[in-house]
């Protein structure tokens, strides 16, 4: 079984999983997994992720955080453009975390327009917090 099909299988088993049960244990062994991926099964995974149902999407996009390569930038704003708004959410989140000198000019400028327009949503003021931080790291570089 390759790294990919690990990782989608133990995203699906843990797609049913609530929310208190996902975060005390499913987010730290499939996140475990995802670092493992190495940049083709990240490339797959951009073409993966559109077909599986809302829950694995939310989640993939909750973990890729791990994987801080430059391949996963392109799926999470793949996320962020096509998801639906909690996993696009989700996605900005997991971005946030990446070193902003591993993004391409053009994906700075897709980002910060992302975050800017996610601040006239109506999200909780944590992700208000969360992502304003990240909005002002990216309009400082």
């Amino acid at each position: 079984m390759s790294r990919l099909q690990a990782f989608d299988r133990e995203l699906s088993e843990h797609d049913s999983d609530g929310k208190d049960s996902w975060y005390d244990s499913g987010v730290l062994f499939v996140g475990q997994l995802e670092t493992d991926l190495v940049a083709e099964d990240l490339i797959a995974l951009g073409d993966l992720w559109p077909s599986r149902p809302a829950p694995w999407q939310k989640h993939c996009a909750e973990v890729l955080d791990r994987a801080r390569h430059t391949e996963t930038i392109v799926v999470l704003l793949g996320m962020v453009e096509r998801g639906l708004p909690d996993i696009a959410l989700a996605a900005l989140e997991s971005l946030r975390e990446f070193d902003l000198a591993l993004f391409t000019p053009e994906q700075r400028t897709r980002t910060l327009a992302f975050l800017e327009a996610m601040e006239a949503q109506p999200v909780g003021k944590l992700h208000h917090l969360v992502l304003g931080d990240f909005l002002k790291r990216m309009r400082d570089q």
